[in-house]
């Protein structure tokens, strides 16, 4: 099994919010993301700094956008 690091950066240009990112670097943040999510598989730090991290800057209700959907 292959690990990827997700830095919270992808998911917020994914949701194409306060990001300079252009449309095609937020497509591949988006494809990048469904791929990940179609695994049903990911992995996080034992102390939670880093969904913590993702809670700052996106939404637990998985909307409006990918970023959200993928956390």
């Amino acid at each position: 099994m292959s690990a990827s690091i997700v830095d919270t950066n992808v998911p917020v240009v994914a949701n194409g919010k306060r990001t300079h990112a252009s449309v095609d670097c937020q497509l591949a943040c988006i494809a990048r993301l469904k791929v990940l999510v179609g695994r049903g598989r990911v992995v996080l730090d034992a102390d939670g700094l880093i969904f913590e991290q993702y809670r700052r800057y996106l939404s637990l209700k998985g909307q409006p956008g990918v970023g959200d959907m993928f956390v």
